[in-house]
């Protein structure tokens, strides 16, 4: 069991790191840049597995000391997750379907991500909008709704 949280600890650490060091520099219009999205990944990671190694030296039956260590990483990983947005949050939708794998301690604190995800700002979307297509958004759509009518983790779906 060791290797396993050693393993799941090392995964978490890879992917958050692969995740931030995507646009480690630029910023992402919601004034996040991937720089602070890795340190973030890396910290939340550091405390997970230390966590995990201090439990050898804690009293108390081993089962239960695994099962708290399992709920506070699942909550910081929940937290990462919220804080960084976007792809973190698609890999912690991904981790909450991994019941066959993980510990369920992890599924079920992850999953509230599958399905209450935050709209960004009328005026982030702008920004964005800007940023990709090269023109406001009233310059190319008669109209274009403030409101979203639906939110994903990585899109929102807006009425023109």
């Amino acid at each position: 069991m060791k290797g396993v949280r050693w393993r799941l600890a090392g995964s978490l650490a890879i992917a958050g790191g692969l995740i931030g060091s995507n646009d480690l520099i630029r910023n992402d219009g919601n004034g996040i840049s991937g720089f602070v999205r890795l340190s973030r990944s890396v910290l939340v990671a550091s405390q997970v597995a230390a966590d995990y190694k201090l439990n050898q030296y804690r009293e108390g039956d081993p089962d239960i000391l695994r099962n708290l260590s399992h709920e506070r990483g699942a909550r910081r990983l929940l937290e990462l997750c919220e804080k960084n947005g976007g792809l973190y949050i698609k890999f912690g939708q991904h981790l909450a379907q991994l019941d066959h794998v993980i510990p369920a301690q992890y599924c079920r604190t992850l999953s509230p991500l599958l399905d209450a995800c935050q709209p960004r700002s009328i005026d982030q979307v702008r920004q964005v909008f800007r940023r990709e297509f090269g023109a406001d958004v009233d310059s190319i759509f008669s109209s274009f709704s403030e409101e979203p009518i639906a939110v994903a983790s990585l899109a929102q779906v807006r009425e023109n």
